[in-house]
């Protein structure tokens, strides 16, 4: 058990050290576009969700599946959901695609690797510890500010995240979701600075 702790966080630090040599401006983000705006548009502002050398050979879709531009590396980059606030494109790998397919489908994600996935423009507000909380009203703790610039990673075994750090305030990785299958490390990038300046 943790053993694949221990290979989840030095993946982490791989990708981590990529991301920081890709040169990634989070300062000048691509806005987000209204889902009725020109394809290159939508695809100008899913890439900007990951490091360049993933986000050049991506494929990218719009959540209802359509296909804006084919791919070659296996990740997925999607835009903007424009009907809410903020900005919060995602790119993820094959793994974390087929976890998030089950989160939208609310079954029981089964995951077979560890999945990383991308949001280096942050992410919008939403609940801590509900999956399927849909606003402050419901159950969990909600955060109402928008997330920082973070990677996504998820583990075959969520029983390997028991006993992290749970509370997004806290500097660090932290485990969004404990306790659900849903579970999965959060680990924000503004703690460390700005990686356009590295």
């Amino acid at each position: 058990m943790r053993t694949r702790y221990f290979l989840a966080m030095s993946a982490t630090a791989l990708l981590l050290a990529g991301c920081a040599s890709s040169n990634t401006n989070h300062g000048s983000a691509s806005p987000s576009p209204d889902l009725s705006a020109p394809d290159s548009d939508l695809i100008k502002n899913a890439l900007s969700a990951a490091p360049s050398d993933v986000a050049k050979h991506a494929t990218v879709k719009t959540m209802d599946g359509r296909v804006l531009r084919k791919g070659d590396n296996g990740w997925v980059c999607f835009p903007d959901h424009a009907a809410e606030p903020g900005n919060s494109p995602r790119c993820l790998d094959q793994s974390y695609q087929g976890f998030m397919k089950a989160y939208m489908q609310k079954i029981e994600p089964h995951t077979g690797r560890v999945g990383f996935g991308y949001m280096l423009q942050g992410g919008k507000p939403g609940s801590d510890t509900n999956p399927l909380a849909n606003g402050p009203q419901d159950k969990g703790v909600w955060q109402s500010d928008p997330r920082p610039p973070h990677i996504m990673v998820v583990v075959p075994d969520t029983k390997d995240l028991e006993g992290l750090p749970t509370d997004s305030d806290e500097a660090g990785p932290w485990v969004m979701w404990s306790g659900t299958p849903y579970a999965h490390i959060m680990i924000p990038l503004a703690v460390i600075g700005d990686l356009s300046e590295i």
